[in-house]
């Protein structure tokens, strides 16, 4: 099992790289939703604390879920900033 949730997070975290900078490329954020991403954090977040109590000795799992949850807080992050940034720029019609 150890080998599958490490092949999800090698999966995983191009994945969770490539949304940062797809962030700063949108001009509009409609159809985003915040909510699926934070259940996107959640769920990695959740998946990392099973590993961390099935599997506590295998160091590259492991580090593999606390970057692929720490990419995810970015993420959210930068959506909320920049979603916040281009609402402020936005010129009502």
């Amino acid at each position: 099992m150890g080998s599958t949730i490490q092949s999800a997070y090698i999966c995983q975290l191009p994945i969770s790289f490539l949304y940062i900078p797809l962030v700063f490329r949108q001009t509009s954020f409609e159809g985003w939703s915040v909510a699926a991403g934070w259940a996107r954090t959640f769920g990695t977040g959740v998946i990392g604390i099973f590993a961390f109590l099935r599997y506590p000795n295998m160091p590259f799992l492991l580090c593999m879920a606390v970057i692929a949850t720490l990419v995810d807080f970015i993420y959210m992050y930068l959506l909320i900033v920049r979603r916040r940034e281009l609402a402020a720029n936005t010129v009502p019609a």
